[in-house]
């Protein structure tokens, strides 16, 4: 009886493949074509402008070609194979001495370090493996099987996938969902950042005290008990 209609599901998936994903891909090409940088303004009514003709303008060649980014998108295969490939025969490989010390940069806030430099693992990445140029600011998925694989090979690689593992294996013992509802909430939370593959090792991990804080002020704030009315009041 909870199950969402596949009328609704079926909606929600042409929404995504003939408007969403064409207004996503005109509106990066739009800003990154652009000569100037654009302020929230403009921003704003570059968005709407897209949003129009993405609705108005569905051609027969936007479905494939959404369907096209989204494998893109999903496969990530390539990173990892270019680091194995490339890694030590062209690039070095990176000290392991430098994962912890970019974790320890990631939990540093920016209030405390003002001149905390701008940790930006797949902008350079792309750089690096890829030739991208320097002015063409983009970013590419670095994987957390890849950043590990290129800190030292195959040991770094293992010893830090079973940690992850360890660590998701801590988190399931610890949350009772069941005798604990408010558990729920920390395991959303928690999935974009331990599922997403994108992300390098050392954006993982530091990520992790955050998102127990977010939850446990949201807990607070959503969950929190409420007084019992006095038998005199009224």
């Amino acid at each position: 009886g909870y199950r969402i209609p596949v009328t609704v599901l079926a909606a929600a998936t042409a929404f995504l493949l003939l408007i969403g994903i064409p207004f996503t891909a005109a509106y990066r090409a739009q800003i990154r074509d652009g000569s100037t940088s654009l302020g929230a303004g403009q921003a704003i009514r570059v968005a709407a402008s897209l949003a129009r003709s993405s609705v108005t303008d569905i051609t027969t060649s936007a479905l494939p070609s959404s369907v096209g980014y989204l494998i893109q998108r999903t496969q990530e295969i390539n990173t990892p194979a270019v680091v194995i490939q490339d890694t030590p025969s062209r690039f070095p490989y990176a000290s392991p001495a430098g994962l912890p010390e970019q974790m320890a940069a990631q939990m540093i806030p920016r209030v405390l370090w003002p001149g905390k430099p701008i940790i930006s693992e797949g902008y350079q990445f792309s750089q690096e493996y890829y030739g991208t140029p320097s002015g063409e600011y983009t970013s590419v998925a670095v994987t957390t099987e890849a950043d590990l694989y290129r800190h030292g090979g195959w040991i770094p690689l293992l010893a830090g996938m079973a940690l992850l593992g360890y660590l998701m294996r801590v988190i399931d013992d610890a949350l009772d969902v069941r005798g604990n509802p408010h558990a729920a909430l920390l395991m959303v939370l928690l999935f974009p950042l331990l599922a997403s593959p994108e992300g390098d090792i050392a954006g993982v991990l530091p990520g992790l005290p955050g998102v127990i804080l977010v939850w446990l002020a949201a807990v607070m704030v959503m969950f929190q008990r409420r007084r019992a009315a006095h038998p005199l009041a009224g």
